[in-house]
């Protein structure tokens, strides 16, 4: 019997962090003293493939007693007999009882491509119906599957704007091509010394051409002779989208009857017992008064938060692409190993407890969230020695 388990949990706190740690758990202890074991078992992250050698009932046997073992978390079981989906595949027995596989996509896969029209380099844009078309033969072990994945294909990148020459010349590389392409990496001489020139990519820059046109003059001139003999290698880094440009349309409401402050989200989670229900923060070190000008609790996202020790008073300030309730999850996890890490290494002393406050709702960007992390941590005095946060 072929058998998938996806992992779910059972608590609304549980973390993926928890999830990895309690599945090595299961694999380490329970399944080696396990009466009947799985002939295989394979995992990726949280979700679990193997192959059960006995009856059902002691397939159901067997996930009570993984679900009693690790109550925190909860293992969900699809089986069958003949077929079964995991990850981007779906294992399934032919009509001779061969074990064969194809591409295996959820129901709610909306194939939203990157656009033809999109602003990235012509070669990656240009390569992604090769990459796609390649997968797809990976995973399709017969050549009934493989074509009738390929048509499907052909018809989600047509609906991506894609020109049919570069769909056809994508999959016609593949179909006469051997998988080991997908292992032929390009070497270099390890006596070739590699520049890497990381930059935002535009249409109209040919970067590329340029640096080779010039590349002789460079290497002539003082500032940059020591360019002589080596590859200079050019890097494209993701530029401001229409998310990072565009601001919303509606007019906040006023008359929004939520109080401004921080507060606990009443589902009683992780993040409510060290939660300290505010309306301003204030510096330990200066004194100085940080009003919370929002209404924001442990599930709010894109924040600025900050922890004070209990006992020391000592403070830290950080930022969170992450609700807090999750981000605390992190510290959590980092004092548990006793890593490196500023929170870490204050709670991990004798009689430090810390409680935590969100200062402020902030931007989506990452690089501006950075910059109003830096803000608020010289408002409020938290660098070393007067805090925790580490000196730049």
């Amino acid at each position: 019997m072929a058998v998938a388990a996806a992992v779910s949990s059972s608590s609304f706190d549980f973390m993926l962090v928890g999830f990895v740690d309690e599945l090595d758990k299961i694999e380490t202890d329970y399944l080696k003293t396990a009466s009947i074991k799985p002939t295989v078992w394979w995992r990726y992250i949280d979700d679990i493939f193997f192959i059960w050698p006995s009856t059902p009932d002691e397939l159901f046997s067997l996930m009570d007693g993984l679900n009693q073992h690790t109550p925190g978390i909860k293992l969900t079981l699809e089986h069958s007999l003949n077929s079964i989906n995991f990850l981007d595949v779906t294992i399934y027995r032919d009509s001779y009882h061969k074990i064969q596989t194809k591409l295996y996509t959820k129901p709610t896969d909306s194939f939203f491509y990157l656009h033809y029209t999109s602003c990235h380099p012509t070669h990656t844009i240009n390569n992604l119906p090769f990459n796609q078309a390649l997968r797809i033969k990976r995973i399709s072990s017969t050549p009934e599957e493989l074509k009738k994945s390929l048509t499907v294909l052909k018809l989600k990148l047509n609906r991506r704007g894609y020109p049919s020459n570069v769909i056809h010349q994508g999959i016609l590389k593949v179909l006469n091509e051997p998988l080991s392409i997908s292992t032929n990496l390009t070497t270099t001489n390890p006596q070739t010394n590699i520049v890497t020139n990381t930059t935002k990519y535009y249409p109209k820059v040919n970067l590329r051409s340029i640096i080779t046109t010039n590349q002789k003059r460079l290497e002539n001139h003082g500032d940059t002779e020591s360019l002589h003999n080596c590859q200079i290698r050019i890097c494209y880094k993701r530029n401001l989208n229409l998310r990072d440009l565009l601001v919303k349309s509606d007019i906040p409401n006023k008359d929004n009857t939520k109080p401004h402050g921080c507060y606990r989200c009443k589902r009683n989670c992780i993040c409510c017992n060290f939660f300290l229900e505010s309306t301003e923060v204030i510096s330990r070190y200066n004194g100085k008064i940080y009003r919370i000008n929002n209404h924001l609790d442990c599930n709010t996202k894109f924040i600025i938060y900050l922890i004070t020790c209990k006992n020391c008073r000592i403070q830290y300030v950080g930022q969170s692409g992450n609700s807090l309730r999750v981000r605390l999850y992190g510290h959590n996890n980092d004092i548990k190993k006793f890593n490196d890490t500023p929170v870490a290494k204050h709670f991990n002393t004798t009689g430090h407890q810390f409680q935590v406050q969100i200062v402020t709702k902030t931007s989506r960007n990452t690089n501006v969230r950075l910059r109003h992390e830096e803000s608020i941590l010289d408002l409020l005095a938290t660098q070393a020695p007067g805090g925790s946060n580490e000196q730049n």
